[in-house]
């Protein structure tokens, strides 16, 4: 079918007025399907095959071609494609000016990646543009996953995967029939081809609190685990054990010289009273000391760097910091070792042999016949929890010549505790009283990462920003800040509070709104969302308020209680009456950091009536 499009494609670039004709008639098509966009592919092919070069090394090869066309008068846009150590770009054919480039990203310190790209135009309705490019896998560890859905979307997209006879290859396919994907095998001229075919399809959400392309998207893995080269048989990662083999060559070439950190570990643990303390204090000096950098490098992106150069920069990847906590903890006595890790954002585990499998390093500790994880890149967490990305998730733990998979213990929200208690009391038209807040778990982590950047002397108004959640009346002064670089230890917050615009009168009855947060208020979620809705860690927040009542008031009413429970989420709230007080007990938790797509109907009816609990008020009279 691709191959009928740029047929046309072709035919159009002679005859003009063929061209304008058929080119307005596949537009209004995409228009039809696509109603949103400006500009649609018509057609979209990655054909990969393999081959066997000079030097007796099998590579594959994917060649790419991509017709677009345009929806509106104007369209001018950006096609790239990227290459690294371990591949290359043998052609890119846009018609255009092509630069080459590093590639460069906020989230990656440095990078080996580099990209090819065009910025292409097409200027008119209909208007349409054909680009190729061909890429070569020169190591084919790294001919990993494809996916099917693209930036733009396509009314025609195919992968073909031409399977060599002699070649072991598995391909696995993710969410294809969900997605409407045929597919179908045929043979080539070196053998079998596996086709995935998609029509229609659109392009990657936009949606916020998405989960990680691979847990959604309709894509292929592509295992390539053995293949002959003349009477040589070579093998990759047929099993875990393969992949394994390969990550320990790796770490056995590393030159850890840990005599240079005796000193300080000697320094860290000589007044420590218990193998708990000894940990904290060297897992806290990594987090204080040593700054985090995404380094892309080659094969330095699997490698650990040395102990002794993390130590003397300052500064390392997930791998260097895993591997200088090892040796650290190692020079004190314990039995540490690296671990792999992918983080949530992956859906595979390590069932599968491949580099696409893990996206992470950290040290994991043998103590006591179980596992302590440490993960050092997480800069404000306590060795007692583990941030979400990594929880549930399998470790691959090394274990000299073998491996050992274990699962990351999975917290419940509760770890996260987030807690805020007002004493109030009514002064003229406003509320005015005490605060506490504390944070524990990954709220804690939170509102530390959020002010990591102040300077102490600015960190009170930082505080007191964070509080008033940007809200002009909500007035917060005196700020106290207790244990904030404790990180084993609940974070605490103190202040006086004014609420402006909280009280209405209207005669002798005053209406009192007690709740200055309203967590998660006109929160519901697009009903026609397509994906679940992931948050950041497992929420459990609380708001408590005592209101003292006036001398000669009297209470006419208090707003019905809230209570929903669902599979991941409960939302409770009520008001009670013990003698002159009124006592508001606010929480919400979402037990699972996320809202599944099946759950959203109900998350946003339990919304709307949070929203209209926040609405209603208490009502006090004058005696």
């Amino acid at each position: 079918m691709i191959y009928r499009y740029i047929l046309i494609l072709f035919s159009l670039t002679i005859c003009f007025p063929i061209f304008s004709q058929v080119s307005t008639d596949l537009a209004k098509k995409a228009e039809k399907i696509f109603p949103d966009d400006n500009l649609v592919l018509t057609g979209s092919s990655i054909n990969i095959t393999f081959k066997t070069t000079k030097k007796d090394q099998l590579v594959a090869i994917a060649e790419y071609t991509d017709s677009f066309i345009s929806l509106n008068n104007q369209q001018s846009f950006p096609y790239a494609l990227f290459y690294d150590e371990f591949s290359s770009i043998k052609s890119f054919n846009t018609g255009v000016q092509v630069e080459d480039t590093y590639y460069q990203s906020e989230d990656i310190f440095h990078s080996d990646t580099r990209m090819k790209y065009s910025v292409l135009d097409l200027k008119g309705y209909g208007r349409v543009k054909q680009v190729s490019a061909k890429k070569q896998f020169n190591d084919l560890r790294y001919l990993t996953n494809f996916y099917l859905t693209q930036i733009h979307p396509c009314l025609y997209r195919e992968i073909n995967v031409e399977v060599p006879r002699g070649m072991d290859i598995e391909i696995l396919g993710f969410h294809l029939e969900e997605n409407n994907v045929e597919y179908k095998t045929s043979q080539g001229k070196n053998g079998t081809v596996h086709s995935y075919v998609v029509r229609n399809i659109p392009s990657y959400s936009n949606e916020s609190g998405l989960p990680g392309n691979s847990h959604i998207y309709p894509h292929i893995l592509v295992l390539t685990k053995s293949y002959s080269v003349g009477s040589t048989r070579k093998k990759l990662f047929n099993t875990t054990a393969d992949q394994y083999k390969w990550y320990r060559s790796l770490v056995t070439k590393i030159d850890n010289q840990n005599k240079q950190l005796k000193s300080l570990v000697t320094e860290l643990t000589k007044d420590a009273q218990s193998d708990k303390e000894k940990l904290e204090n060297i897992f806290y000096w990594v987090q204080d000391h040593i700054r985090y950098i995404a380094f892309e490098d080659g094969i330095a992106g699997f490698k650990p760097e040395a102990c002794q150069k993390v130590f003397a920069d300052k500064y390392g990847d997930c791998k260097g910091m895993a591997n200088l906590m090892k040796e650290m903890l190692i020079l004190a006595g314990f039995d540490a070792r690296l671990c792999w890790i992918g983080t949530k954002s992956i859906l595979y585990d390590y069932s599968i042999p491949s580099l696409a499998v893990d996206n992470h390093m950290i040290c994991a500790l043998k103590y006591k016949g179980t596992y302590i994880y440490l993960d050092a890149t997480e800069k404000f967490i306590n060795i007692d929890s583990y941030a979400e990305r990594i929880q549930g998730q399998d470790a691959l733990i090394e274990d000299g010549e073998r491996y050992i998979i274990e699962k990351v213990p999975i917290t419940n929200a509760e770890k996260n505790k987030q807690i805020f208690d007002l004493d109030l009391e009514i002064n003229e038209k406003e509320l005015t009283g005490k605060l506490a807040a504390k944070f524990n778990g990954e709220s804690k982590s939170s509102i530390r990462y959020s002010m990591s950047n102040t300077k102490s002397e600015k960190l009170e108004d930082a505080a007191q920003s964070y509080l008033a959640y940007g809200q002009s009346n909500v007035l917060i002064n005196d700020v106290q800040i207790e244990n904030f670089n404790q990180k084993s230890k609940e974070s605490n917050i103190f202040g006086n509070i004014k609420l402006s615009e909280f009280i209405s009168k209207f005669g002798s009855e005053v209406y009192v709104y007690l709740d200055p947060y309203k967590l998660y208020n006109k929160s519901s979620i697009k009903k026609e969302r397509k994906h679940d809705y992931w948050f950041p860690y497992k929420i459990n927040e609380e708001v408590n308020v005592d209101l003292k009542v006036p001398s000669g008031y009297a209470i006419n009413s208090l707003p019905e209680a809230l209570n929903i429970e669902n599979e991941e989420f409960k939302i409770k709230g009520n008001y009670v009456q013990e003698n002159n007080v009124i006592k508001y007990r606010f929480s919400i938790s979402l037990l699972k950091a996320k809202i599944s797509k099946k759950n959203i109907s109900e998350w946003n009816q339990a919304n709307s009536k949070l929203d209209n609990f926040y609405d209603q008020p208490i009502i006090i009279s004058k005696q």
